[in-house]
C-alpha cells in the first residue's frame, strides 16, 4: 500500500553565519536541489513534492555559512531523471566546477552514456534509496548490477536505508550508509541486533 505523500515544510531562508566561520575550502557534503516542477517534474508517486529550493538558493546558504565547496545529492523525487542535475552542473563555469561534486541514482534504465556524461560533469557517487521506508522496488541483483557499474567508473556507493532495513541490506560490502542509517532511538531492531 502506497504511503501518503509527505508535506515538506519550507526551509528557513534567514541563514546566519556561524562564529567562527569554517576553515577555507570547507565542504557541505550533502545538500539537495530542486527545480521548477513544470520543467523538472517529480516521478509519479514520489514520496514528497520538491520544495522551492534551487541551486542558487543553496549557493546563497553556502556563502553565508562560509562553505566554498559542496556535494549535490540527487533527491528521490526525481529518481533516475537527472536533467536538473545535468543542467545545473553544465551551467557552472570551469572554476565553479572545481568546487562542486554530485551523486546520482543508478538503476538499469540509466545508460552507460549517461553515466559517462554525469562523470564528466563531476558526479562521483551513486545513491540507492532502498528499504520499506522509501518504497523502492529493487531486486538484490539489480542493486548489485548498479553498484558494479558505479564502481567500474570509480564512484563511491551510498545506501540510503532505514534503520529497520539495515540488517537485511548488510550484504552489500564496501558501501556507505547515509543519514546514519536513519536509526530510530531506543528500540529499533537494528540497534538490538548490534548492527
Amino acid at each position: 500500500m502506497a504511503q501518503a505523500q509527505q508535506v515538506i515544510p519550507q526551509w528557513v531562508r534567514e541563514t546566519r553565519a556561524p562564529v567562527p566561520l569554517p576553515p577555507a575550502k570547507s565542504c557541505d557534503c550533502q545538500f539537495h536541489i530542486y527545480g521548477d516542477v513544470g520543467k523538472y517534474p517529480p516521478k509519479k508517486g514520489a514520496s514528497y513534492q520538491p520544495p522551492a529550493a534551487t541551486f542558487e538558493d543553496m549557493r546563497g546558504v553556502l556563502k553565508t555559512l562560509g562553505f566554498e565547496r559542496g556535494v549535490i545529492v540527487h533527491p528521490m523525487p526525481y529518481d533516475t531523471d537527472h536533467r536538473l542535475l545535468i543542467d545545473t552542473l553544465e551551467s557552472l563555469n570551469e572554476n565553479d566546477r572545481k568546487n562542486f561534486r554530485a551523486t546520482c541514482i543508478v538503476k538499469d534504465n540509466v545508460s552507460d552514456q549517461e553515466l559517462q556524461r554525469l562523470d564528466a560533469l563531476g558526479v562521483r557517487a551513486a545513491r540507492f534509496n532502498i528499504g520499506r521506508r522509501y518504497e523502492q522496488i529493487y531486486t538484490r541483483d539489480a542493486v548489485r548490477r548498479a553498484i558494479d557499474r558505479a564502481r567500474e567508473i570509480g564512484w563511491h556507493v551510498r545506501l540510503h536505508v532505514g534503520g529497520d532495513d539495515i540488517e537485511s541490506n548488510s550484504d552489500f560490502p564496501g558501501v556507505d550508509q547515509e543519514h546514519h542509517g536513519r536509526h530510530r532511538p531506543y528500540g529499533a531492531s537494528a540497534f538490538r541486533a548490534g548492527a
